[in-house]
């Protein structure tokens, strides 16, 4: 654990306390009430509390790579949910899976459409927990057959 980020400056994060680190991946534990002041404010503004408009509940609808794992809600247990998110990322940064940037504001919207059907409200952190794990799985082309499949069954 480090303390908040202040700035990214290149390949280094610069933290609050002034201590710098060179990092290839940041991950960022920002709880039940998630803020990001270290990304600008074009890339956060729609990012808040029951209302994270990402592609796949993962993926920055604008920026390639910016990705996010917990964004997301569902009854039951959240950690497979969790686990699903991450496998699928990891898929798509080998390679094994497709994330185009054109077309994911209209993931988004389906998505959104998606959930008010399933929970009366568009909320897009609001999943199905068992259809939302086997998307996940599908769409990252069975690599994601860890703990997520194994509580699909539970």
């Amino acid at each position: 654990m480090r303390p908040g980020i202040e700035r990214f400056d290149g390949d280094r994060v610069v933290f609050a306390d002034g201590s710098e680190l060179r990092a290839d991946a940041v991950i960022d534990a920002s709880g039940y009430e998630p803020r990001f002041p270290f990304l600008a404010a074009d890339l956060a503004g729609d990012l808040r509390y029951e209302h994270m408009p990402l592609a796949h509940g993962v993926a920055h609808p604008r920026v390639d790579g910016l990705f996010f794992v917990g964004a997301v809600v569902g009854q039951g247990a959240l950690l497979p949910l969790f686990e699903a998110q991450a496998n699928y990322i990891a898929a798509v940064l080998a390679g094994a899976a497709a994330l185009p940037l054109h077309g994911r504001a209209r993931l988004i919207e389906e998505e959104s459409r998606r959930t008010a059907k399933d929970f009366g409200r568009p909320h897009v952190v609001w999943r199905d927990r068992q259809r939302y794990i086997m998307r996940l799985e599908r769409l990252a082309g069975g690599r994601a057959r860890g703990r997520a499949s194994r509580a699909r069954a539970a």
